[in-house]
């Protein structure tokens, strides 16, 4: 049977005062820096870990708190059998005991609380484990027994393995710590043979320094230093092998050979082979702990591992990024993951995220609540959404806009307006469709992340927005949505230019990017038709062919030159071709940027956005 951790409490730890989450098998944990994805990791490993002294940083203080060593922290863990049983079998009630587990109506759990509190004896903060008897409805609403340690059987079948983003492969090689020298450090051999090996160590040693004079020279010089231990029979010398196997660690090395390249040290490879080796080593150290475990025992184990792991990607570029969940899957344990990566994102199930944010200076932990989607939403989100577009989840605002002309355009505009990047203030612009809307707001909404609509102002587009934003609310128009901003007449993004008068502008950028008289010559070549013929609903009696009649074209309010343009721009694939290249000749020109996009701009203000983040999006 296998088990899982289905629920975590957390309180008055470090930037966390209070939490309560339920944990899946595989759990990815996004937000922002500083949001508190690395103290919720370190807080499960010291709930589930045996022994741990901590400090006073470790607990929770709020700004105008006094510190003082009496408040404490508290951490629950709630362990379940994760096929949904109503019990444990055999192997884990003979591991937990009836000290552990409790009953709980018609079902079995193990709760193991953790109290970190300071012991003013050893001048320390410790942790003490207590049985919980009731689980109750929130941390404070709980039941415990006496204090326990743990059993040997917990202490070896309960593991945690956790990886930081701090990782060095090539600094854990050498260290007796890291989960490659605890595997290196227990290797047991025949006495004789390690006696030959290390015979064979030591004379290779010799022979490498006598060989080479400045090793021999070297040596003689740094003897001289020996008197100063007071002892004449001490000596100093050079090894460049290390002479016995216990400290052969100190000199290891892993070497990376390419077909008929010669062969290169890890040491000078990147920092993101160097990261992923180590994770990969972590998953050869719990195959090799589990197997060491069922070798001891007759009977075969069923443990439970948790691997809790810190930016996996970090230095690894996108495509390796990508694979690098599907290995993670193979980890046989409970997983979670902290990430700022879409990549990774973009390959998860929605459901296993957990959304990490500052309020008033604490973590709060939002899960995606799969309930709030129809069907049809949630393969949106799965298949569109996380794929594309997941990095919105890492924004503090995002502006949901039309099409890719505006996707493209806004940042170039907004870099102008405020004088630098909008991803310095987490800012993003996104093209999703108007009929798309609602699935966007609605994951936004429940990740409490700040959104503005840029708008096209097509009838279709603002019904549907009348229909998302209203609530068919009779009293209420788009103009009181304060976080909407859409164009009057009818317009998008390029009628709206032309019909503004940065038709110049327009033909520069064209110029810039066709050549010089580009578009006359086009226009002459291609007219752009301003007669279109309609159907009568009559055939003609003679040729029998469907029998038009001409209508004018409607120039929605814009000169014939202004219509020209507008159409030259929009056909094809000239959208795409031509919009950079026209916001950065509007923003060089005495003009300055359009009006509209100024009052969107105004409404984002990125200050007031970030401070306000956690704010109610519908602003009415």
């Amino acid at each position: 049977m296998k088990l899982m951790i289905s629920d975590v409490r957390i309180k008055n730890f470090r930037s966390i005062e209070k939490i309560n989450v339920k944990l899946k098998n595989i759990n990815i944990l996004i937000g922002q820096n500083n949001s508190g994805k690395t103290n919720f990791l370190s807080a499960i490993n010291i709930g589930i870990s045996p022994y741990k002294e901590l400090e006073v940083n470790d607990i929770y203080w709020s700004v105008n708190e006094v510190i003082d060593n009496k408040k404490t922290a508290i951490i629950d863990l709630k362990i379940v059998p994760e096929d949904g049983s109503k019990e444990l079998d055999d192997f884990w009630s003979g591991v937990f005991t009836e000290k552990w587990i409790t009953i709980d109506v018609d079902s079995q759990y193990v709760g193991i609380r953790t109290i970190i509190q300071y012991d003013i004896l050893k001048d320390i903060y410790e942790t003490i484990k207590f049985p919980i008897k009731i689980w109750g409805d929130s941390i404070d609403d709980c039941s415990v027994n006496k204090a326990q340690r743990y059993n040997l059987d917990m202490t070896k079948y309960l593991n945690v393995f956790f990886m930081d983003a701090f990782r060095n492969f090539t600094n854990e090689i050498k260290d007796k710590k890291s989960y490659f020298g605890k595997m290196t450090s227990t290797i047991k051999l025949n006495p004789e043979l390690e006696k030959k090996l290390e015979d064979d160590l030591s004379n290779i040693n010799d022979t490498i320094i006598n060989a080479i004079d400045i090793f021999e020279n070297t040596n003689e010089e740094i003897s001289q230093i020996s008197p100063l231990f007071g002892n004449d029979d001490s000596s100093v010398s050079i090894e460049p092998l290390a002479r016995t196997l216990k400290d052969l660690h100190r000199g290891m090395d892993v070497v990376i050979k390419d077909k008929n390249a010669r062969s290169f040290s890890i040491s000078e490879y990147g920092m993101g082979t160097k990261s992923w080796m180590s994770f990969l080593v972590l998953r050869t150290y719990v195959k090799y702990f589990l197997k060491k475990l069922q070798d001891n025992n007759d009977d075969d184990l069923t443990i439970y591992d948790m691997l809790l792991l810190e930016e996996p990607e970090a230095h690894l570029h996108p495509q390796a990024q990508k694979q690098l969940l599907i290995q993670l899957s193979s980890f046989e344990g409970q997983k979670l993951i902290s990430t700022h990566s879409s990549n990774i994102v973009a390959q998860c199930d929605p459901s296993s995220i957990l959304f990490f944010k500052r309020e008033d200076g604490a973590t709060k932990i939002v899960k995606y609540d799969e309930e709030k989607f129809t069907p049809a939403e949630q393969n949106k989100i799965k298949r569109e959404i996380l794929k594309s577009k997941g990095e919105l989840l890492f924004s503090n605002c995002v502006v949901l806009c039309e099409g890719i002309t505006e996707e493209i355009q806004l940042p170039i505009y907004f870099n102008k307006y405020f004088g630098y990047d909008h991803s310095v203030k987490g800012i993003n612009f996104a093209a999703v469709g108007g009929k798309n809307y609602p699935c966007f707001i609605k994951l936004l909404e429940m990740f409490s992340i700040k959104w503005f609509i840029f708008s096209d102002g097509e009838k279709d587009t603002l019904k549907t927005l009348k229909d998302i934003l209203l609530s068919n609310d009779t009293d209420l128009d788009l103009d009181s949505i304060n976080n909407l901003v859409y164009y009057e007449n009818y317009d998008c993004i390029e009628r709206y230019l032309v019909r503004n008068d940065y038709s110049d502008e327009i033909l520069q950028a064209i110029e810039k990017i066709d050549g010089k008289n580009y578009y006359a010559e086009a226009i002459f070549k291609n007219p752009i038709k301003l007669v279109e013929y309609k159907s009568t609903g009559k055939t003609c009696q003679y040729c029998k062919m469907e029998i038009k009649k001409p209508k004018n074209i409607n120039l929605e309010g814009l000169t014939l030159s202004q219509y020209e343009l507008y159409k030259f721009i929009t056909r094809g694939n000239s959208k795409t071709k031509y919009c950079e290249q026209i916001a950065i000749e509007i923003c060089e020109s005495s003009k300055g940027i359009p009006e509209k996009m100024k009052i969107l701009f105004d409404k984002i203000n990125p200050r007031k956005t970030i401070e306000n983040s956690e704010g109610d999006n519908n602003e009415h």
